[in-house]
């Protein structure tokens, strides 16, 4: 009777172990296909900011209400883009999540953007560059939120 009972036991920490196994692997399977979707969405993004990003504007020289901001990176480095002033603060961000994409040595994900003097965050994303006071030049500072 008692060998009985200890098989029983043993049948059923067996069968909780099979079940507990077969859930770990359902659970890793399904955060898979998670990270998977995710990172899928996130490329289908880029592309389409990509898609929307247009080549640079000539000078202020040739006629064209241009803007030349330069931006001052987390790590120092300066990059310098001319805009339309007509252009809106959400194409200033769709530009450099796709310009950080390409560019290896920038992990920058996660950032916002400020004026100098006056500090003012960028934080209007339908605001134009001309209504923040950004044309003809200004310098925006690139703040990492992750850091």
């Amino acid at each position: 009777r008692q060998d009985r009972i200890r098989r029983e036991e043993r049948l059923q920490k067996e069968e909780q172990q099979r079940i507990d196994e077969a859930e770990k692997i359902r659970l890793a399977k399904e955060k898979k296909e998670i990270e998977e979707k995710a990172r899928s969405d996130k490329i289908e993004i880029l592309l389409k900011k990509r898609n929307n990003i247009r080549d640079e504007p000539p000078s202020a020289s040739a006629g064209i209400d241009a803007c030349t901001i330069r931006f001052q990176l987390p790590s120092g480095m300066k990059i310098n883009r001319r805009f339309l002033k007509a252009d809106t603060v959400q194409y200033l961000f769709d530009w450099l999540d796709v310009y950080f994409n390409d560019t290896a040595s920038i992990t920058t994900v996660n950032y916002s953007l400020s004026t100098a003097f006056p500090k003012v965050e960028l934080t209007d994303l339908a605001a134009t560059l001309d209504s923040y006071g950004l044309h003809p030049k200004a310098m925006l500072y690139v703040q990492d939120l992750d850091l």
